[in-house]
């Protein structure tokens, strides 16, 4: 497995890895495709994504807008799966405190995921989490979307 870094509460990130390391079988699926659709070292953009395709990750998954110059980053559309954990539909809301993590995926141009975090959203007693953040770029080049993956850990396969 590639480089990792703790953030402030503990929990792995990381960010140097193979499709092999991610330790959930929806995580490796969504990655795997995201791959694919990654041509010439180029970054897929949303529309390069079929809902039909991701069907089956479609309630777990969040879009982030992601601006530049300042980086802001902002809830385009959250699944059906994180609303319900939440108890409400953050779409529209920006969310600072996950602001480094997204500094890496836009100066870097590449993903990430978390194994078994604690979401700072979650109810505190709440299950653990894996996340995959994968950079989206309409042009190729510049990130301006992230598809995030929010799947429980206890029910990873």
């Amino acid at each position: 497995m590639g480089v990792d870094v703790s953030d402030k509460s503990m929990n792995t990130i990381i960010f140097e890895f193979k499709e092999d390391d991610i330790p959930w079988q929806d995580g490796r699926f969504l990655y795997n495709l995201w791959q694919q659709k990654s041509y010439g070292g180029k970054l897929p953009a949303r529309s390069n994504f079929v809902p039909l395709e991701i069907k089956r990750v479609l309630p777990n998954i969040m879009l982030i807008n992601v601006e530049q110059n300042p980086l802001k980053v902002s809830m385009r559309l959250v699944g059906s799966f994180i609303t319900n954990i939440v108890k409400q539909d953050p779409t529209g809301e920006s969310f600072q405190n996950i602001l480094e993590r997204f500094q890496w995926l836009v100066k870097n141009k590449k993903p990430y995921f978390i194994a078994k975090i604690v979401p700072e959203w979650a109810p505190v007693d709440y299950r653990h989490y894996n996340i995959l953040a994968l950079p989206l770029a309409e042009d190729g080049e510049n990130v301006d979307m992230a598809i995030v993956l929010v799947s429980p850990y206890e029910y990873d396969t």
